[in-house]
């Protein structure tokens, strides 16, 4: 059996971006990028594996904007 996925915060994500965490909002809200998985609190979290791959150049990253 797989171990589950390890999930990020926007914070965690916005580390991995090297942005700001309300950049990471927004991208949300402008449909840029999605969270896995949204808690019924409200808030998102992102696989780990999803981020590092647009990260890494392997997916459609964001535009930065400066």
């Amino acid at each position: 059996m797989l171990p589950p996925p390890e999930l990020l915060t926007i914070a965690e994500a916005a580390d991995q971006f090297d942005v700001h965490p309300a950049t990471v909002r927004r991208w949300i809200k402008e449909g840029r990028i999605n969270p896995s998985v949204t808690l019924p609190s409200g808030r998102v979290r992102f696989r780990r594996e999803d981020i590092e791959v647009i990260v890494n150049g392997s997916g459609d990253a964001p535009e930065r904007v400066a």
